[in-house]
């Protein structure tokens, strides 16, 4: 399956030193949401065609998503989907079914508006919710709710989850801007929400340019002990906890590796990275 020509996710890492300090007159930031990368597909009538991977593959935990009213016709959108990740499953398991988060489009009523800015393209996102609200086409529930909170199906009368499928399915994701923007965005999604990162986006970039789009991440470091070496993978151990980086070095040596976090099980770090042979530690 190759892998999609019209990706336009975040690409570079900043650190929050780095990326909080961004022009805002030309930056803008949005919360980094935490699951799988999705191109949306809209068919002839503006409803969810295909959902797609990075990799060009079908996701599957998005197949209840297909035949949803979301757009124009003959539109491609781009969004995160609650899959794939810790953080993401949860979100979904919590709310009962899962949400993708949009925040970009590359066609929209057949006509290819990567050359628009950003700017544009994300006014282009609201305006497609907004037609479909004004057309009383966003919410629409087949149950009936009862006196004790349970749903039933309108025809049958039958028990059911009550999982919309309309736009409730498919939120904007929110952008902050202006001076300060960043700061605040990242105090309140990174450091109170326990959110991953953020992502800057450059408001006049039209799609794809390089560097529009940075994750904006704390990195951390570790001095690690190397259990293992095989075939340019490490087993390296830190406070007790063993785990595997791209790398070579030699067993019993010690290194220093670059993580963004610990999952949440807290046996794991995020995306370890090797950085360097620390022959200054003791094994």
């Amino acid at each position: 399956m190759a892998t999609l020509t019209d990706y336009v996710g975040a690409g570079a890492r900043l650190t929050p030193e780095k990326g909080l300090e961004l022009d805002p007159k030309r930056w803008a930031f949005m919360p980094k949401i935490d699951g799988a990368y999705a191109r949306v597909s809209l068919d002839r009538r503006g409803r969810v065609a295909q959902v797609l991977s990075r990799s060009g593959a079908p996701i599957a935990e998005a197949r209840d998503l297909v035949g949803i009213l979301v757009g124009a016709p003959d539109s491609v959108f781009h969004g995160e989907l609650e899959t794939h990740t810790e953080a993401g499953i949860r979100a979904a398991k919590t709310r009962g079914f899962a949400n993708l988060h949009l925040f970009d489009v590359t066609r929209w009523h057949g006509e290819d508006v990567t050359g628009r800015s950003y700017s544009d393209r994300y006014g282009i996102l609201h305006h497609a919710q907004a037609v479909i609200e004004c057309e009383g086409e966003g919410r629409r529930n087949p149950w009936v709710v009862d006196d004790e909170g349970n749903a039933h199906d309108q025809a049958t009368g039958r028990y059911v989850r009550p999982v919309p499928r309309d736009l409730r399915r498919f939120p904007v994701v929110a952008l902050s801007r202006g001076k300060g923007a960043g700061e605040r965005l990242w105090r309140e999604h990174v450091e109170v929400g326990g959110g991953e990162g953020v992502v800057a986006v450059r408001l006049d970039a039209p799609a794809r340019m390089k560097g529009a789009k940075r994750k904006v991440k704390a990195t951390d470091t570790l001095d690690c002990r190397v259990l293992a070496s095989q075939g340019g993978v490490l087993v390296a151990e830190f406070g007790g906890r063993s785990f595997t980086v791209r790398g070579d070095a030699r067993p019993g040596s010690m290194v220093e590796v670059a993580i963004d976090g610990w999952y949440e099980a807290g046996a794991t770090p995020r995306f370890p990275r090797l950085v360097r042979q620390r022959a200054d530690l003791a094994a």
